[in-house]
């Protein structure tokens, strides 16, 4: 991705990568990570490189990518030591700058398969961190003190944006805008808990990524899907209110939903239950492709 796009890529290690056949987190660093990063960025890690985050000075945006499965084994854990990072790093945002969290796995109890339900170890030490950012709190997290009073009121949280599950996720939990996307991978009927959405395809011919566009000043997010279930699957939400609606992503945005216009007929916004809401209103929301003949492409289930 480095040699044709110029740009950095950041990989979140997941439960897959971690101690398998001997392949070490230096090994993971020198051959995944190393090569991706071009040569003007500055990456921050932590001590033993399990996580980090990039600034972006254009966009006004922290991306950090933590580790969920940061222990011995191949399970779901965030030590302590890297959500102590992570805590003393966001006393350190730029002013003004939103932060978004990548990660492979983040336990939502409504979120879970339903015949295998392993939490992450620590999560919710991570979610107070996160809320006592959101709040610009002083707590004692994890054995430290977590001082945000002097952290700017425009830095704001944007969400996490996670994997893993297989299926189509977006909600909030304890406050905190989370978001799955389906990916490569399959999940059972059986596994697929109500709030679940997945887009059944042919891996052998198909795939599917969500493209994720993030715009501080509006304070929105948009999942656009390419690949298997189409703009269908498009969602989306907004993490503050009073962002700038002239913006450049207003643009891009219109353009967008013009050409899904010109395609399918018309579009709407509609929030998680399917129903009809403002385009400027905060609640999580899908866009519904509706047809001259009024027939909704896709429904707001489980979204």
């Amino acid at each position: 991705m480095k040699r044709f796009s110029g740009t950095t890529s950041i990989i979140c290690k997941g439960n897959h990568d971690n101690s398998r056949n001997g392949f070490t987190q230096q090994m993971f660093i020198d051959l995944v990570q190393a090569p991706l990063v071009c040569e003007n960025e500055r990456i921050v890690y932590n001590r033993t490189h399990a996580c980090g985050y990039i600034d972006l000075e254009n966009k006004g945006l922290r991306v950090y990518f933590l580790n969920s499965s940061d222990g011995e084994t191949c399970g779901y854990v965030y030590t302590v030591d890297q959500i102590r990072w992570f805590a003393e790093s966001l006393s350190y945002v730029p002013e003004g700058f939103d932060v978004v969290v990548l990660t492979h796995y983040i336990s939502v109890p409504e979120a879970m398969w339903v015949h295998y339900n392993e939490p992450a170890a620590n999560n919710e030490l991570l979610c107070d961190v996160i809320n006592c950012f959101r709040e610009k709190e002083a707590k004692f997290i994890a054995g430290m003190l977590c001082d945000y009073r002097s952290v700017s009121p425009n830095s704001h949280f944007v969400g996490v944006v996670y994997g893993d599950r297989h299926f189509d996720y977006l909600n909030t939990y304890r406050g905190i805008n989370v978001a799955c996307t389906q990916g490569y991978g399959g999940i059972s009927d059986d596994n697929l808990p109500p709030c679940g959405r997945k887009t059944s395809f042919d891996t052998y011919s198909e795939m599917l990524v969500d493209v994720v566009a993030i715009c501080p000043r509006r304070g929105e997010v948009r999942y656009f899907r390419m690949g298997a279930g189409g703009a269908d699957c498009d969602r989306g939400y907004r993490y503050y209110s009073g962002g700038n609606s002239n913006s450049d992503f207003t643009t891009v945005v219109q353009e967008i939903d013009d050409s899904a216009t010109e395609q399918h007929g018309s579009v709407k916004y509609i929030d998680l239950q399917g129903r009809p809401i403002s385009p400027k209103s905060k609640t999580p929301f899908r866009i519904q492709v509706s047809k001259g003949c009024g027939k909704v492409v896709g429904n707001g289930a489980g979204m």
